[in-house]
């Protein structure tokens, strides 16, 4: 059974601690994202790691791939890199934690914050003679250790502004030291022991980003927000501003090429990178192939100087190999995007839309398999709501920094539509169901304001609003004159006049700052809130009264909210931290539905109701994807009748005929069966001497996959072994009890190999804890023993238990009783009885049937998708 057609509502199974969310979560991009930090291995070219609002990212082949190296990493907000230039597996990640240590090459992260009492860090500097000697500049000014991070001290004497935004050593004397604030330079001597400002000829004291000459140390550059760049070659005794060619004069990242100095580039705040070739005298743009024109940070390959890497404001990294003559995008696995909204096309719900934090809107019509940025007229980078006309959905709307955007051509081009709108920062934007025509928008500081005319013009509508930081939006969708509001510190207000007035409804509130809003469709006097450290609040009676919800959810920040349209008593919540909780009683409790979401802040969600129902999150690591189903799902009985090549299958476990019959394969192939397209429905397959001929459909016809792996007398398996909702090959190697597991239908080395059970065992798999991934087991007929693993390794049984008679049964494997956990079965070949049962433990069957004839080669699964 396809895991991807479950919601399970058992409030047993809840009670245990035990909820099933469908198949795991599958991060599927946008790739790309904010890029705050970038750091070269100096021993080995090309590999480099990138800082972003979602955690450390590496590549070891100059961009070409990258993966995640977060585990460890509590807080994913990094925003400073620095490599120890003698054991450059020895990493240090400045976040918005504290400081976080690898000696691994990102391996594994140890947080090292002893001694440091301000825990928002900027920027790192190691000293490159003595490499445990390390500062970092924080919000609250600058700390040393001494000790490679295991202890912190401030040295702050002489510093008159704590932001330190940049550091920078001297590589000829390291205990001279540069320290760029909110508020002015500062150079050390003493290493960071005293202070003095050295800001002579500094029209502009607000530095973000210095770089010194590696040749002749007494040259550095400081970048400046608003001044531009300025250069002194007398160690910061005086500076001159050196801005000729520059357009524009936020300055975000430096880099100077070590090879030759005089060849310095900077990265710009919208205006993409200029290139100097002599020491800062005159700019040139060099923003060929780029398309992302913030530029956070820069970085040079230790080996090629004409090789820099650009980590960009959304657009992720770019990187440049002939010294910016031209960029490329190198982004492929960096899934760093933070994404604020979702939109779901509902009319072809495989669209949908994301809109993030710093990179625009991206779209995707394959259900998020695949992304466009979307970007054409959307001069405003920063989105914080969508909304899809539900008329028209070809009608996009978008909330951004800019104000509301407009779409007609389902996000091909945007158009600005802000005319009556007199506060350009929307968060929340909600459309009449009734009345497409009808459009709201929560503001940053104007309240709401609602147009009639599809955004052409927008009125204020604020009369008893006295909170107008509007975060959230709702609308009845019964009575679409009532609308809900929830405000930053005003808890929610609600309008049953299309609002014309708005009341505050708090009672029982004790948060009122709400960042979420839901509506039960089914019962529209039900509405949830989510609010900032107090959880989830339902009312039952349209808002008057509030009672929290909590019970389970252990992050009471609560971004996002969703319920099922098609289950309403299944609500989904989104947390800073926390990853998604889910409910199937309304909020009566909840459980973390966290597997795979290896980002767990949790900004939006959104449901899409085609099979199979797929539920979207956005987080500050791009969107992640877990395809649930609208119904459950069971599995039943098939078998292969070799005698004339065919295939019987049932759609219910119960004796009869078959619902669907038709010939496929030779009668010496091995059936094997799995829901090889993601699409809900289980579909056979056969294995013929080291290849898988799978069908995407069960009828007559040639195969729609063919892999080639295993060897002649391996015998085949099929599951879901990661999770993503579409189950894939494997093979057990009889003599040796190893298991040979692909994450993909294509040939190639194994994603997963493992020794496991004795030799010459018949080989199962299945989802036995209902987490949404496949794991091994065998049967033992020589005592006729189950052994269930838990997981895809070498190791011991964690379920052991007799069930059948090894000298006639053959096992079977289904979700019988559609709960989300798959559970044993036998198939008595003399008889052509079966035998099921609905949990993993001795005990009598639970459906007791005969079906087929004797000796069938026998098989279960989804065929109906229900």
């Amino acid at each position: 059974m396809r895991r991807a057609q479950l919601v399970t509502t058992v409030i047993a199974l809840l009670m245990a601690g035990v909820a099933f969310a469908g198949t795991a979560w599958q991060g599927v991009g946008p790739e790309g994202g904010a890029v705050s930090a970038l750091a070269v291995d100096p021993a080995t070219p090309g590999t480099v790691y990138a800082g972003t609002w979602g955690g450390v990212f590496k590549t070891t082949d100059s961009g070409t791939t990258w993966c995640t190296v977060n585990t460890g990493l509590t807080n994913l907000n990094v925003w400073a890199l620095a490599i120890d230039p003698g054991t450059p597996e020895t990493v240090y990640a400045g976040t918005w934690g504290g400081v976080f240590k690898t000696t691994t090459g990102g391996t594994s992260w140890s947080a090292v914050n002893s001694g440091l009492t301000n825990l928002y860090v900027l920027a790192l500097a190691i000293d490159p003679a003595t490499p445990e000697i390390v500062y970092v500049g924080t919000w609250g000014g600058v700390f040393r250790s001494t000790s490679g991070g295991t202890t912190w001290s401030p040295v702050n004497t002489g510093l008159t502004n704590l932001f330190a935004h940049a550091l920078t050593i001297d590589p000829a004397t390291p205990a001279t030291i540069y320290a760029g604030t909110e508020g002015g330079l500062f150079k050390s001597t003493a290493g960071g022991t005293s202070w003095s400002a050295v800001t002579i000829g500094l029209t502009n004291t607000n530095i973000r980003a210095l770089a010194i000459d590696p040749v002749t140390p007494e040259t550095v550059y400081a970048g400046t927000s608003g001044g531009g760049i300025f250069k002194s070659t007398s160690g910061g005794t005086s500076w001159s501003a050196v801005n000729t060619g520059l357009t524009t004069l936020t300055i975000n990242g430096l880099a100077i090429d070590p090879v030759t100095p005089e060849t310095i580039y900077a990265g710009t705040n919208g205006g993409g990178i200029f290139k100097s070739t002599s020491g800062g005298t005159n700019w040139s743009a060099i923003n060929t192939g780029l398309t992302a024109f913030s530029v956070n940070a820069l970085a040079i390959d230790s080996a090629f100087s004409d090789t820099v890497f650009a980590g960009t404001n959304g657009g992720g990294v770019f990187e440049t190999t002939t010294g910016g003559a031209g960029w490329d995008g190198v982004n492929s696995g960096l899934k760093a995007l933070s994404v604020n909204a979702l939109a779901i096309d509902p009319v072809t719900p495989e669209v949908v839309f994301a809109g993030t934090a710093a990179g625009g809107i991206f779209r995707s019509s394959t259900g998020g398999s695949t992304w466009s940025a979307v970007n054409s007229g959307l001069w405003a980078s920063s989105v914080r709501a969508l909304a899809v006309d539900p008329s028209t959905p070809e009608t996009v709307y978008a909330g951004t920094s800019g104000g509301v955007f407009k779409s007609t051509t389902g996000g091909t081009t945007w158009t600005a539509v802000n005319t009556g709108l007199t506060t350009n920062y929307v968060h929340a934007l909600a459309i009449d169901p009734a009345s497409p025509q009808t459009v709201y928008a929560g503001t940053n500081g104007g309240g709401v304001f609602k147009s009639t005319t599809g955004g052409t013009t927008w009125s204020a509508v604020n009369s008893g609003l006295t909170s107008l930081y509007v975060w959230a939006l709702v609308i009845d969708p019964a009575t679409p004159q009532t609308v809900y509001a929830g405000t930053n510190g005003g808890g929610v207000y609600r309008s049953t006049t299309g609002g014309t007035s708005w009341s505050a409804v708090n009672t029982g509130l004790t948060s009122l700052y709400v960042w979420a809003l839901a509506i039960d469709p089914a019962t529209p006097q039900t509405v949830y809130a989510g609010t900032n450290g107090g959880g989830v609040f339902k009312s039952m009676t349209g808002g008057t009264t509030w009672s929290a919800i909590n019970a389970g959810l252990t992050s009471l920040t609560v971004w996002s909210l969703a319920v099922d349209t098609s289950d309403p008593d299944t609500v989904r919540a989104g947390t800073n931290g926390g990853g998604v909780f889910r409910s199937t009683d309304a909020g009566s409790i909840w459980t973390a539905v966290n597997v795979g979401l290896t980002n767990l802040y949790v900004r939006a969600l959104a449901i899409s109701l085609a099979p199979p129902e797929t539920v979207y999150a956005g987080t500050d690591g791009s969107v992640f994807r877990s395809t649930i189903g609208g119904v459950r799902g069971t599995d039943t009985p098939g078998i292969y009748r070799s005698s004339d090549r065919s295939w019987y299958l049932k759609n219910s476990s119960a004796g009869g005929v078959a619902d669907l019959v038709f010939p496929y394969g030779d009668p010496s192939d091995l059936a094997v069966k799995g829901d090889w397209d993601g699409d809900g429905d289980d579909t056979v397959g056969i294995y013929r001497n080291g290849t898988f001929f799978l069908k995407n459909s069960n009828e007559p016809g040639n195969a729609d996959i063919v892999v080639g792996f295993g060897v002649a007398g391996d015998l085949p398996i099929a599951g879901d072994w990661d999770g993503d909702g579409i189950d894939t090959v494997g093979i057990y190697r009889p003599a040796e009890a190893a298991w040979y597991l692909r994450n993909s239908n294509t040939a190639g080395a194994p994603d997963l190999s493992f020794t496991y059970g004795l030799s010459n065992e018949t080989p199962v798999a299945g989802d036995w804890e209902g987490d949404g991934i496949d794991t091994v087991g065998i049967f033992r007929a020589s005592d006729r023993q189950w052994y269930l693993h838990n997981s895809n390794a070498g190791g011991n049984a964690e379920l052991v238990f007799p069930y059948g008679d090894p000298a006639q049964d053959v096992p079977v494997v289904g979700d019988w009783d559609g709960d989300g956990d798959d559970t044993v079965g036998i198939y008595r070949a003399s008889l052509g009885e079966w035998f099921l049962r609905n949990s993993n433990t001795a005990g009598n069957s639970d459906l007791n049937f005969t079906y087929g004839l004797v000796n069938e080669k026998p098989l279960a699964g989804d065929w109906d998708g229900n």
